[in-house]
């Protein structure tokens, strides 16, 4: 057993150095580019990478490592939200790519979500009934919120 795990373990010590990909200030540059609503107020970025204090390896885990979310308040209803995120991948020259509950009316996680892509990165915007829901306890006044998520796209690596 012991022998499985140091293989194991130095496999994961050797390829975790040849990592070559973006760095995670990529992808929070495309945040930066995104041309959000003036009603769309930033409350809180996390980054992801293997240089980060949010700590990941990119060569074992493909969701958002690295990557980088920010999570907005939106004065707007759900479904007016949706389609302000619509128009803010549209206008970065992303292509939509998915799309989960357009109408916003699921009740298990994000009321609606949209994917979409521009060459090797994958934008997730995810629209929550409230900031309660999105994992803003006690973060501003009520209405929605949304969570733009900048990653790699999966096709990418």
């Amino acid at each position: 057993m012991r022998a499985a795990f140091g293989f194991v373990f130095a496999i994961l010590v050797v390829f975790g150095g040849c990592y070559s990909g973006p760095d995670a200030s990529d992808f929070v540059a495309i945040l930066d580019e995104l041309q959000v609503p003036a009603g769309w107020k930033a409350a809180m970025d996390q980054v992801r990478g293997p240089d980060q204090q949010d700590r990941c390896d990119p060569v074992i885990t493909k969701t958002m490592c690295p990557g980088a979310s920010r999570s907005f308040l939106i004065s707007a209803n759900p479904s007016e939200a949706y389609a302000q995120a619509r128009s803010v991948v549209d206008t970065a020259g992303f292509t939509v790519t998915e799309e989960f509950g357009p109408a916003c009316d699921r009740t298990d996680g994000p009321a609606c979500q949209l994917f979409a892509t521009r060459d090797d990165v994958r934008v997730r915007i995810s629209v929550f009934r409230s900031a309660a829901e999105a994992g803003l306890d006690g973060v501003g006044p009520g209405g929605s919120a949304a969570v733009i998520t900048v990653e790699r796209s999966i096709s990418a690596g």
